[in-house]
């Protein structure tokens, strides 16, 4: 269904034919959930990236966004009453659906949708996703201390921005000793995540909290950029490092801290 589109003329009967079959599919956010039970294995459409080759109205995306409230409404009541090690099995069937409803939320327009009303569902679905992967595996505190820190950034990536520091806080702060000590098989991804959000996000990021953090962050790493000891740090590359080394020292200094080194510091590969 999907690859149709590549080859139908926009405004050609056929795209109104093939969205009628669209609009009506019993597989448009088909979650599997059948009188209160969850057939698991079922497929549904790929919404998503329908929605990206054709062009629905107004009207017709809000069709989609009400079926989607519904299923997702439906997931959420299943996932309530759902907790013991049996039914946990089948929360993982949703992961695929949500991750579906994500992207078409976040692809698409909707000018009949408050905004009020796209931020909670959003949120809901995002939520929701995050619980499904706390309850069956483990929740990102434990992924990071595990180091299944790559699983804990994927989960960090999808909340809400005004939700990282609120919710997420101890998180980010074993995020950024994972930094400091140099201990994780993905400290690559540690330095990417952590001084993108501490870079963009610096006015939601608790200031008194993190300010000494980020100077320790800066300290740790003066002697692998002074020349005084060679990088051999394992699953990290010193230009990844060095650029977000930079974005770390723009915040801590508009923060009003001050480090004689990077202050002076040139930059060996990267422009900025």
């Amino acid at each position: 269904m999907k690859a149709i589109p590549n080859y139908v003329q926009p405004n050609s009967s056929l795209i109104s034919r093939i969205k009628g079959i669209i609009l009506n599919s019993d597989f448009l956010w088909s979650n599997g959930i059948i009188n209160g039970g969850i057939s698991v294995g079922g497929s549904f459409l790929d919404i998503a990236d329908i929605s990206s080759k054709i062009d629905f109205t107004n009207d017709e995306l809000l069709h989609i966004w009400n079926k989607m409230r519904l299923s997702l409404s439906q997931i959420q009541k299943e996932c309530d009453k759902r907790s013991d090690s049996e039914s946990l099995f089948f929360l993982n069937h949703f992961d695929g659906i949500l991750d579906e409803m994500k992207l078409f939320v976040e692809n698409n327009s909707f000018k009949a949708i408050s905004k009020e009303e796209y931020d909670r569902v959003h949120d809901n679905i995002i939520k929701l996703r995050i619980s499904i992967s706390s309850k069956t595996s483990q929740n990102i505190s434990e992924l990071l201390i595990e180091d299944h820190t790559n699983d804990a950034i994927s989960m960090l990536v999808d909340v809400l921005p005004e939700k990282r520091f609120t919710e997420f806080q101890p998180e980010y702060i074993l995020l950024a000793n994972k930094i400091v000590l140099r201990q994780s098989q993905y400290l690559n991804s540690c330095m990417k995540h952590f001084s993108w959000v501490v870079g963009t996000y610096s006015d939601m990021v608790p200031r008194l909290t993190f300010k000494p953090i980020l100077e320790q962050i800066l300290i740790s790493y003066i002697l692998y950029f002074n020349g005084e000891t060679s990088w051999d740090i394992s699953y990290a590359r010193k230009d990844e490092f060095e650029k977000g080394l930079l974005k770390i020292y723009s915040t801590f200094c508009n923060w009003g801290g001050e480090n004689s080194f990077w202050e002076s510091y040139k930059p060996r590969f990267v422009n900025v």
